[in-house]
């Protein structure tokens, strides 16, 4: 049973959208479950968030966790924003049922990809090195962050927005595929229970 806020955030999210020239750009996901998470950070000179949009694939708590921690981070400096934790979103939305605790750490995941890709594409190696100081416990995001930069310079697509649609398109199509597949496996059951029946 989902909160009110949950409900709320689901129903009215906050800071949908897209923002031109993003300071950074961050995209999660699990395919599996069909949650695709991109968020977009403005980030001025003082390193204060001044504004935060995203872009969500999923369920009802994705888009409810996605909004919550928009919320959460807009207006705070990028190590202040370190401190919004799933748990943190989760507070935010008076919980989450079980099942959906994934989202919250998907949220999470999301802002500090944004702020991993924020570090490498101004070239502020000492905030990255800042980030996993701060944030030891991620350092495989950042640093799998890094290397998307690195294949996406090798790939030649300047264009973040692009590298990040072709992300996007990734995702989706795993999931089409673990759709068909589950697909493919009910209609083995059913042709099965009819042979039995018969």
């Amino acid at each position: 049973m989902y909160t009110e806020k949950v409900m709320d955030h689901f129903q009215h999210p906050r800071n949908v959208g897209e923002i031109a020239d993003a300071s950074g750009v961050g995209t999660v996901g699990n395919a599996k479950c069909g949650d695709i998470m991109r968020i977009y950070l403005d980030i001025d000179d003082s390193q204060i968030i001044r504004d935060v949009k995203f872009k969500t694939f999923g369920c009802g708590a994705a888009v409810a966790t996605s909004s919550m921690a928009t919320e959460l981070v807009k207006g705070r400096s990028i190590y202040d924003a370190l401190q919004v934790t799933n748990k943190a979103v989760m507070e935010a939305l008076d919980g989450l049922p079980p099942v959906k605790v994934h989202c919250s750490v998907l949220a999470e995941q999301a802002v500090r990809a944004a702020l991993a890709d924020y570090s490498k594409r101004h070239r502020a190696w000492r905030d990255l090195e800042r980030l996993i100081e701060l944030d030891p416990d991620n350092r495989a995001l950042y640093e799998a962050e890094s290397k998307r930069w690195r294949d996406m310079e090798r790939a030649r697509e300047p264009n973040m927005s692009q590298y990040h649609d072709r992300i996007m398109r990734e995702y989706a199509e795993e999931k089409r595929r673990e759709e068909e597949k589950e697909a493919r496996r009910l209609q083995l059951i059913l042709e099965k229970r009819r042979k039995k029946k018969t």
